[in-house]
């Protein structure tokens, strides 16, 4: 086969690898969607129980202050800022997109005893980005920051998202613990997995894709902490 013909079966198997990379954040968003709208529903329906029984122990507080039992009432509202916190857990940020990305990897990280901790800005937002897009690059690293804490003793992924440079840019940062050596390769670390053909190339697309927009992702590694900065401008969607 020419040279020429080479390239023409590359391209086309590169769009083809580019075609199903795009049907699976597409199929991974709808099931993100479907999977967060399920989870509000089941708080929704959890909330209205925790309404009804807050009701009744203010009304038994009430009793409690005119009896100046003041042990009982402490312990009481400790019990109820507990059910508070349960309350407020499902909405990490008003970007429902993002939202559903972090409710998922919570939900993931519990089940693995993974301290999984958020911490969004209130105005944090990237809806003028493609859906699909925002999957991609903020589920290929929360699900590196998952695999990495596997080994750990004591796990734990602190994520972080801001608005930066006056909310020109918006900004995640995903730290996480980690065990054993990690190597170098370009911007980028080798994969530690076995199957390395199928493996390490999430950093590099979550970084071209960031590119895409503008935007870059930088990595940084520690004394065993590992934190991935996503830097993303703020644009006008079209």
């Amino acid at each position: 086969m020419s040279r020429k013909g080479l390239c023409m079966k590359d391209e086309k198997y590169r769009q083809f690898e580019e075609t199903v990379r795009r049907m699976e954040a597409e199929n991974r968003t709808l099931q993100l969607k479907i999977k967060h709208f399920q989870e509000v529903e089941r708080i929704n329906e959890e909330n209205k129980k925790i309404i009804h029984d807050i009701n009744k122990q203010l009304r038994v507080i009430g009793v409690l202050l005119e009896q100046s039992e003041d042990e009982k009432i402490k312990n009481m509202l400790k019990e109820m800022d507990v059910k508070m916190s349960f309350w407020l857990k499902y909405e990490y940020s008003n970007d429902k997109i993002v939202n559903a990305i972090l409710l998922d990897s919570a939900q993931r990280a519990a089940e693995k005893g993974v301290k999984f901790d958020v911490d969004v800005e209130l105005d944090f937002s990237l809806e003028y980005l493609k859906e699909c897009d925002v999957v991609t690059m903020l589920g290929n690293l929360l699900d590196n920051a998952l695999e990495a804490v596997e080994s750990c003793k004591d796990p734990y992924i602190n994520v972080r998202m801001k608005m930066a440079r006056y909310h020109e840019c918006a900004v995640a940062i995903i730290e996480n613990n980690y065990e054993g050596e990690l190597y170098p390769q370009n911007k980028f670390y080798k994969t530690r997995k076995i199957n390395k053909s199928k493996h390490g190339v999430g950093m590099k697309l979550v970084n071209d894709m960031a590119e895409g927009y503008g935007g870059f992702l930088m990595t940084e590694q520690n004394d065993g902490l590992f934190r991935a900065n996503l830097l993303l401008p703020v644009l006008d969607r079209e």
